[in-house]
């Protein structure tokens, strides 16, 4: 989330030299990228497999959500940056003390769906996660889920109180994986909708 603000706020000034261009540049990933083979090339090329970065650094700064947090910033009355620049304040002071507390309901949408994302997230473990120490909670959920469906099938026609324990564990490790990320909704809900028409519309 800091990357994010630190890119999208300087985005939104007109005079910022070559601000179109890295627009651009931003958008494009939105529609290519470079695929799953030189991804994985590269990860292993700079050390990062069997590590957290491998499932951090991929997805850090998505242009999506870049995209929301700039138009949400163009959209905040030019007026207040000005009127603190008048008054002394630097750059760095305009954001933190003035643009940021405007930004609660886009930051609080983003936020939530940066958490969803990476708790969801399993796809990237499998690829650069080989130890399962290191596996994240859905890999994990993944993996009883699988195996108790394929028990289920070997057992056949086996007795019901031999088919309970696995469907047990099944439902048990859904519900664990579920509820955290059910809790954050509640605090978030009152920026959610606002934060997401707001950043989505550009005048």
């Amino acid at each position: 989330m800091a990357l994010l603000v630190m890119t999208a706020y300087p985005l939104t000034k007109k005079h910022l030299k070559g601000y179109k261009l890295i627009t651009t540049l931003w958008i494009i990933t939105m529609f290519f990228s470079g695929g799953m083979i030189p991804e994985y090339f590269l990860m292993r090329t700079l050390g990062l497999l069997n590590t957290r970065w491998a499932m951090i650094l991929p997805g850090l700064l998505g242009c999506y959500n870049l995209i929301l947090m700039r138009n949400y910033i163009e959209n905040l009355p030019v007026s207040l940056e000005e009127a603190a620049l008048i008054d002394g304040a630097n750059d760095i002071q305009v954001l933190i003390r003035i643009v940021l507390p405007l930004c609660l309901p886009i930051l609080a949408t983003l936020g939530l769906f940066t958490i969803v994302g990476y708790w969801n997230s399993y796809f990237s473990a499998i690829i650069y996660i080989t130890k399962r120490t290191m596996w994240p909670l859905q890999l994990v959920l993944r993996e009883i889920v699988f195996e108790s469906g394929v028990n289920e099938v070997q057992q056949g026609m086996a007795a019901e109180e031999r088919m309970t324990a696995p469907f047990l564990l099944k439902m048990s490790s859904i519900v664990v994986a579920t509820v955290p990320i059910m809790l954050v909704y509640p605090f978030l809900q009152k920026y959610f909708m606002s934060g997401l028409v707001l950043g989505g519309v550009k005048e």
